[in-house]
């Protein structure tokens, strides 16, 4: 049997209750960032040491770095000797390389620094 149409109507939210919900979960948002600045600072530095492990540990970096170079680098350079591809092409994409490998080591040491700025802000007050 069909629904009638008013029916249909009355089930669905109102533009104004889905706003209300999207307010109340940025509000929750919001909590738990006023909750995580609560926090002292030695449990943060536990538990971002902690996160910053579990990463290494599940996520192996260096792994993935390595198995980039045997799978792209090494046949690159091996395409490169017997002449399937310019050497021009192979400057580009180590230059590249070069380029994104010393932009993350310059993000890590702004973050490095401005982590221990804000230790010392936090110390001195």
């Amino acid at each position: 049997m069909v629904k009638p149409m008013a029916e249909d109507k009355t089930n669905q939210k109102t533009s104004e209750e889905i706003r209300e919900e999207a307010k109340e979960k940025m509000l929750k948002k919001l909590s738990i960032k006023e909750e995580w600045e609560q926090l002292p600072s030695w449990v943060r530095m536990l538990l971002l040491i902690g996160g910053i492990l579990a990463i290494i540990k599940w996520f192996p970096i260096v792994d993935l770095l390595w198995l980039l170079m045997y799978c792209v680098v090494i046949p690159l350079g091996f395409l490169t000797f017997v002449g399937c591809l310019a050497t021009e092409t192979t400057d580009h994409f180590i230059g590249t390389w070069t380029a994104v490998m010393i932009k993350i080591k310059q993000e890590v040491k702004e973050a490095a620094t401005n982590a221990n700025d804000n230790a010392n802000e936090e110390t001195s007050a």
